[in-house]
């Protein structure tokens, strides 16, 4: 008996192969939509129409075709299952995927190719590629607001949030020729509140204490129509004094826009760090402001931190240097540092 397959992108285009090869009285036994694709590209899809055709012979006995048929979909059964069990075993070797250097230099969770949160523009993972960060996002700091704004600035004590917004002050005072006005309600510590006043005396921009949140009110009702943007320096405190969260959240109501953006050190550790926003996000901060990522070595925690969080990050402090070392939070940024750090600290065959 003359049983033939074709395989063909449609079934139009496979009628048109059967009748040229068997002519007009072939009969189509069977169809079917397969893939095409080989075997060991085993995520790709290729799709195709598979066709058993015969001539149509007379005195065929309809028993004969039957059998045939079925010993045909016998093998077609016996081929998926082999395919299905290639698969598997496709699976279990991605599963064995070595750990990348690069990713376990930087500490990420996912540390296989497949696993990461990184984008290689190479399909590399070194020094020299280029990345992007599934999940992350970034805040625009330094975009125009519509109108008078307070922008408030959280964290624990060390955090780095007097020195970040003396950077803040220069570059939106001096740069971007904005009328900025500093506050401190950091009355707890006299060194915190002399830092700030001596940044606003060298940049000649007003300085206000506030010791209550009326005070703030008041100074913020009072300077509002010749001030763009007052900068907040709160009062740095543990995150687990639950009581400073509600005196904290009484200084926010400052009568305008206002912006609270949480500042973390980049070399505490990840799971400290992931207590104190934890406790922070309960003060809704639009964004993390990432400091000391000149003391840090590799940097998979901040950027899972963000991410598992959900909070953008906006600015990182990369030193003590007032107004330079700030950099506005940028997916090149942040592929630059992953690559120089890299670069600096690891050395094939180290331990890692």
């Amino acid at each position: 008996m003359n049983v033939k397959r074709y395989v063909a992108k449609t079934i139009p285009e496979a009628i048109l192969m059967i009748r040229k090869d068997l002519g007009e009285d072939a009969l189509i036994l069977y169809s079917r939509s397969i893939n095409i694709a080989p075997r060991w590209m085993i995520w790709k899809k290729e799709d195709a129409v598979e066709v058993v055709a015969t001539v149509n012979q007379e005195g065929r006995k309809l028993d004969e075709l039957a059998k045939e048929v079925e010993e045909f979909k016998r093998e077609l059964q016996i081929l998926k299952k082999s395919q299905e069990e290639l698969s598997l075993i496709k699976k279990i070797e991605k599963s064995d995927e070595p750990e990348v250097p690069f990713l376990k230099f930087h500490n990420f969770h996912g540390k296989t190719r497949d696993s990461s949160i990184l984008i290689s523009t190479t399909g590399e993972f070194e020094a020299n590629a280029r990345y992007f960060f599934k999940g992350l996002n970034f805040y625009p700091f330094f975009n125009e607001r519509d109108e008078t704004s307070a922008l408030a600035f959280l964290g624990p004590t060390g955090a780095g949030k007097t020195t970040t917004i003396a950077k803040i002050a220069a570059r939106m005072s001096l740069l971007m020729k904005k009328r900025v006005c500093l506050i401190t309600l950091d009355t707890f510590r006299i060194a915190a509140l002399d830092q700030l006043k001596a940044y606003a005396d060298i940049m000649d921009l007003p300085f206000f204490v506030a010791h209550s949140p009326k005070e703030l009110k008041e100074v913020v009702k009072k300077e509002k129509s010749s001030i763009d943007v007052f900068l907040i320096d709160t009062m740095g405190f543990s995150p687990f004094q639950d009581n400073k969260f509600k005196e904290i959240s009484a200084f926010l109501s400052t009568g305008i826009n206002t912006e609270i953006h949480l500042v973390l050190c980049a070399n505490y550790k990840s799971q400290e760090l992931g207590h104190y926003i934890n406790k922070y996000k309960t003060l809704n901060p639009v964004s993390i402001i990432w400091t000391k990522l000149d003391e840090v070595i590799s940097l998979g925690h901040i950027i899972e931190l963000s991410i598992e969080n959900n909070l953008p990050i906006s600015l990182f402090g990369t030193g003590q240097s007032v107004p330079d070392n700030l950099e506005v939070a940028t997916d090149e940024f942040l592929s630059n540092q992953l690559n120089s750090k890299y670069k600096d600290f690891y050395t094939e065959g180290s331990k890692i």
